[in-house]
């Protein structure tokens, strides 16, 4: 009975020693790949370093002066954060609704700006993000970082786009291991990252990883919810903030074209700080955040307003004629 028995142990011996090589072959080649990734992003980042030159020193040299915190140009909105936006830190960035996820966006790459010290920007993009939100649009990046259409600044300290690392990944779990990666890299000041299923990709472990190696690097993180909205989404983080962002109606612009980006803010976790509504614009050629204008109160915070273009929608040419015939029907019948 016993030898009867003995043919099959081995084949499943065997089979198991297959399987056993087989998962360790899978692992040495995720391992070699990621070394791959690793060294392509640090050479990356070191030809950027040396494309600067002096400059690129400087304001590295600078860095060490800089303050902990980028202002958010605002009294209320600083004094809540501590005197601004924390560096060295993970910020989660997350649209209200799904129709809001190009306003987080629009947020996330103000933030990237206002906490630029003169270094690179690593943008990572999950392929099912750029499915869902499109890619980056390097003319819309120009005009919020302050440059023209001819390439000239518009103010004094414009960023640079040409400073923008583009990465793609393949899925959430890539994304955060190349933000992580890049938030260790000493020659990049922002790492924005766009995540598709946040609440499966990063939890509490993962986020832990994430802000320690901010820390390590002093890089800022800023983690973008992709192709959804999330209000109510449950998330365990040890990101020091979390903000969620609704798109709200601009102010019309000289020749009633859409104004500036403006966005409802809502600070809905932060760490030993309090929480807090806001309204804000982007003033691109000073690249700072400014108020909205008048309004810009608790009742306007509570306004569900959301519109992508200011002002009224203009007739079509068949209802600029009905509008017509029907203002001279009522001109003859007021003269009656």
């Amino acid at each position: 009975m016993l030898s009867g028995r003995a043919p099959a142990t081995d084949n499943a011996l065997a089979d198991a020693a297959s399987s056993a090589a087989q998962d360790a072959a899978k692992d040495a080649a995720q391992d070699l790949a990621q070394l791959r990734a690793r060294g392509m992003l640090r050479r990356a980042v070191e030809a950027f370093g040396e494309s600067c030159g002096e400059s690129c020193g400087e304001s590295h040299a600078a860095r060490a002066e800089a303050g902990d915190h980028a202002p958010l140009d605002h009294d209320a909105v600083d004094a809540v954060l501590g005197g601004g936006l924390a560096r060295g830190a993970v910020h989660e960035i997350l649209a209200e609704e799904a129709g809001d996820c190009g306003a987080a966006h629009g947020f996330a790459l103000a933030l990237a700006l206002r906490l630029n010290r003169g270094g690179a920007m690593l943008w990572i993009q999950e392929e099912g993000a750029r499915a869902e939100d499109g890619a980056p649009y390097p003319q819309g990046i120009a005009m919020m970082a302050g440059k023209t259409m001819a390439g000239n600044s518009m103010a004094g300290r414009a960023f640079d786009p040409a400073r923008i690392i583009m990465l793609r990944t393949r899925d959430a779990r890539s994304t955060l291991w190349a933000m992580e990666q890049g938030l260790r890299c000493p020659g990049l000041d922002t790492v924005l990252a766009e995540v598709t299923g946040l609440a499966g990709a990063c939890d509490l472990t993962a986020s832990r990883r994430l802000v320690l190696a901010a820390r390590e690097g002093g890089a800022t993180g800023l983690l973008v919810q992709a192709g959804s909205g999330a209000r109510d989404l449950k998330i365990a983080s040890a990101a020091r903030t979390r903000w969620l962002i609704g798109a709200h109606q601009s102010r019309r612009g000289l020749a009633g074209e859409p104004g500036r980006a403006a966005w409802r803010l809502h600070l809905a976790r932060h760490r030993g700080g309090r929480e807090g509504r806001w309204l804000r614009e982007w003033d691109h050629e000073h690249g700072r955040f400014s108020a909205i204008g008048a309004g810009e109160g608790t009742a306007a915070a509570r306004s569900g307003a959301s519109q992508a273009l200011s002002g009224d929608l203009h007739a079509l040419p068949h209802q600029r004629a009905d509008q017509a015939r029907g203002g001279a029907a009522r001109r003859v019948a007021a003269a009656r």
